[in-house]
């Protein structure tokens, strides 16, 4: 291992003994094709294409700069025995028998191995592609005044379904600036998925600000403020299984789609999703459609290129 300053000057070098790997599994590439099975879905994988990728640019020479590759299988999908072109793969990682990961768009694991195991996701994204058992649809939502929210949700008007397990819950609308304070609680790893900038999904732009605080080792508690024109639905969903996907359409009172961003927080098995829309002047109402599905995911071993 070399080691270089900013300057790309080497100022160390060291011997690294490489690991012991008595305990490493063994793995063999699988013969192509061959058929993988997620539940109901079946991958069935005919090739598996690498196309080599430059070297990496870096400040300072490398005597042996590590090789990289875009990893693309070729596959076909089948759910219940019909063929399914729907199902497409979302992520695709490369993991080799040490435990060290890649991605499919720039794989620099060592092709020295015996081979790597290929994990892929497969979701839909087409609301064609959806059954009734899948899809939630609230009723019309009256726009509240400019810079305000009000509650949709309520004991007597449950604006609430379970899909797939998810429970789907149409908790707030918004108009404009507004702060929805302590709208979530949670005491594990948040992820959040913000933009930091302006956004605009029609003619009105938003930014959001998320903020959170604890005290005495209690749960922490969410805010999200909002700035701009836009108007915002809030959705909750809970109980998410592992792999769990979802995407939304908002459609106004004259059956018209429009454009939206999502922010979103998840945490654990819950995930808040506060959708921007920018309706015509002339919209009293809007209605948001919640798709709930799980992501399949089949794993194959494959071999690396040759070295």
């Amino acid at each position: 291992m070399r080691v270089f300053d900013r300057n790309a000057q080497q100022v160390a070098e060291f011997d690294v003994p490489f690991p012991d790997t008595s305990s490493t599994p063994e793995w063999t590439p699988d013969p192509l094709p061959v058929t993988k099975t997620d539940t109901d879905v079946r991958v069935t994988f005919s090739a598996v294409d690498m196309q080599e990728q430059p070297p990496l640019k870096l400040a300072f020479p490398l005597d042996h700069p590590r090789r990289g590759w875009r990893i693309t299988p070729v596959f076909s999908v089948e759910r219940n025995g019909v063929s399914a072109p729907e199902w497409k793969s979302d992520t695709t990682t490369l993991t080799d028998a040490l435990g060290n990961t890649g991605y499919s768009w720039d794989c620099r694991l060592s092709p020295h191995e015996r081979a790597w195991k290929l994990e892929m996701q497969l979701s839909r994204d087409d609301p064609a592609a959806f059954g009734p058992d899948e899809i939630w649809e609230s009723p019309l939502i009256p726009l509240p005044a400019v810079d305000s929210s009000q509650s949709v949700h309520s004991e007597d008007s449950p604006a609430t379904a379970k899909v797939q397990q998810v429970t789907v819950t149409l908790q707030a609308i918004g108009r404009g600036a507004t702060t929805y304070k302590d709208f979530a609680t949670s005491k594990d790893t948040v992820t959040q998925r913000m933009s930091a900038s302006s956004r605009m999904p029609g003619n009105k732009k938003y930014t959001v600000s998320h903020s959170s605080s604890s005290r005495n080792n209690g749960p922490t508690i969410h805010t999200l403020t909002v700035f701009g024109e836009s108007v915002h639905l809030l959705l909750k969903l809970e109980h998410l299984p592992k792999g769990h996907r979802e995407f939304f359409r908002v459609h106004d009172d004259q059956g018209r789609e429009l454009p939206h961003y999502v922010e979103s927080l998840t945490m654990k098995d819950a995930y808040y999703g506060f959708i921007f829309v920018d309706p015509a002047d002339d919209v009293q109402s809007l209605r948001v459609t919640a798709y709930v599905h799980t992501a399949r995911t089949v794993e194959l071993l494959v071999a690396p290129p040759a070295h």
